[in-house]
């Protein structure tokens, strides 16, 4: 009986999600044991070593300043002994935690299983992960992708009901974290910000106040990253740059970006395709469109998933113009690198799922009929997700 029970506890749909997302480590885990470490590792280890941790965990890294990155990123080189096959586990294993404390965020805001699993899926075997699950120094990226999950998901625990100081520091720690990690980690903070004022305003009035709190607390890691980057020389200089910079310029670039993304990964656009006017702007009203639809569906009662959606348009359009502030003098050839895919991929997956799932509930009839549509539909996306780890690394390993 206990083991039935065990069983029965058991989300499956959790589970299919973390498998379907273990596919390119199972089929391609030898390729992956030849890399060795990159040109920027080196630096940063050489940096390191010339002048001493405390220094170099609060030296600017490009534009940022993420002392908590580098504690955890030199941590783990201490560990590996400098084996690097323990440095992309690292990565790995960071991986499957977004996508654990995904599904759950999601579950928690009344998503039903469906829609998660898929939009959890989608997110851990999409290509555009690539460069994030092998060179260490983009644990950055998921480092600050993993405490700002676990973050909001201890937040909006329903289950828990104890809503008191400690939970508000560690949300607030957990956040800061987040920033400390990665300075476009701010795009979480202020998203979150925006996501628990929503609530306050369409909850009841004992609510209110809680969510109010959080928002606040949302501010404060924000408050401290920038303090961090305009007290250091390096990164204020950069920082100022960057706002002499061609507005026009910037504004495109978050404007690509925003458009291209997911999509160019996703459907493998050949060539520059993907940069006519003509296509970003097809799939700019795609995107809006995805959003637009998955928010009108939300029903009345489920305020939390409204926010929710809501909460990731902001941060899909927060991040896009970070990156349009930091990245536009690199050309617009680089939004479409695949480091920064899966920040599209969270924010715009769960909106795509549902919309799915709620539109194939209301116009396929049929118990059977459904089930068959859904299931072929959604089986042809993820293979579609999957054919480029096949097409790029030519499927076979001698």
């Amino acid at each position: 009986m206990e083991k039935r029970e065990r069983l029965q506890q058991i989300d499956i749909a959790l589970v299919g999600a973390l498998l379907v997302t273990a596919l390119p480590l199972i089929l391609y885990g030898r390729r992956f044991l030849r890399l060795f470490w990159f040109a920027d590792e080196i630096a940063l280890l050489h940096e390191w070593n010339e002048i001493g941790f405390s220094k170099w965990a609060f030296a600017s890294f490009a534009e940022n300043v993420i002392p908590v990155y580098k504690a955890i990123w030199g941590g783990a080189v201490l560990l590996s002994g400098g084996d690097y096959d323990l440095m992309i586990l690292t990565l790995w294993i960071t991986h499957f935690g977004i996508i654990g404390l995904f599904y759950q965020l999601l579950r928690q805001h009344s998503l039903d299983r469906l829609s998660s699993f898929l939009a959890s899926a989608t997110v851990g075997i999409a290509w555009g992960n690539i460069h994030l699950l092998t060179i260490s120094y983009h644990l950055n990226a998921g480092l600050a992708a993993l405490f700002a999950l676990a973050a909001l998901v201890i937040a909006t625990n329903s289950k828990d009901r104890l809503y008191g100081l400690l939970v508000f520091f560690i949300y607030t720690v957990l956040l800061a974290i987040s920033v400390l990690s990665f300075s476009r980690g701010i795009a979480y903070a202020a998203s979150f910000f925006c996501y628990w004022i929503l609530r306050a305003w369409l909850s009841k009035r004992e609510k209110t106040g809680k969510y109010l709190i959080f928002g606040v607390l949302s501010c404060i890691p924000i408050v401290i990253a920038l303090t961090l980057l305009l007290t250091n020389t390096d990164s204020a200089n950069k920082m100022h740059a960057g706002l002499e910079k061609n507005l026009y310029q910037q504004f495109q670039y978050a404007y690509t970006f925003f458009a291209i993304n997911p999509w160019h990964h996703v459907l493998q656009l050949a060539g520059d395709t993907w940069n006519s006017p003509s296509t970003l702007i097809v799939f700019f009203i795609v995107k809006i469109v995805v959003y637009g639809t998955a928010i009108a569906l939300v029903p009345r009662e489920r305020s939390g998933l409204f926010a929710l959606f809501v909460m990731f348009l902001a941060f899909d359009l927060l991040h896009s113009l970070m990156l349009g502030y930091g990245r536009a003098a690199e050309g617009l050839e680089t939004t479409i690198v695949p480091r920064y895919q899966r920040s599209s991929l969270l924010a715009l997956a769960p909106a795509l799922a549902f919309a799915f799932v709620t539109l194939t509930e209301r116009f396929v009839r049929g118990g059977e009929v459904k089930t068959a549509t859904r299931s072929v539909i959604i089986t042809l996306w993820l293979t579609l997700l999957l054919i480029p780890w096949f097409v790029k690394l030519k499927h076979k390993v001698k």
